[in-house]
């Protein structure tokens, strides 16, 4: 089985894809791009068999919040610099239940 795996980001020059070959008894990479453009990845996507997308389809509510509060002159910043005030604006809900519940750090930090 040829899996492709696409790392999106906004641009080209951000967005990373792979493709591995799978066997009984192991797994070979058959091919990475970096950058890759929609050309790039529409042509893996056509060559696999399984596809997958790791996407951001939002932003975590605390920072729309933030920045809108921003926007509007009413920002508010802990004096202390709390750790966990900052990752509650970098990490969607996925990402802290990961990190709460199995003790695994995003790849993202």
């Amino acid at each position: 089985m040829l899996t492709a795996g696409v790392d999106l980001a906004a641009r080209p020059e951000r967005t990373a894809l792979v493709s591995i070959q799978w066997t009984a008894d192991r797994a070979v990479i058959q091919d990475v791009a970096h950058p890759a453009d929609d050309t790039v990845i529409l042509a893996a996507i056509e060559r696999a068999d399984k596809t997958g997308m790791d996407c951001p389809l939002g932003w975590p509510a605390a920072f729309v919040e933030f920045v809108a509060a921003h926007h509007c002159g009413h920002v508010g910043i802990p004096v202390d610099d709390d750790p966990d005030w900052r990752r509650r604006l970098t990490l969607r809900r996925p990402d802290l239940v990961v990190q709460q519940h199995l003790r695994l750090v995003p790849i993202s930090l």
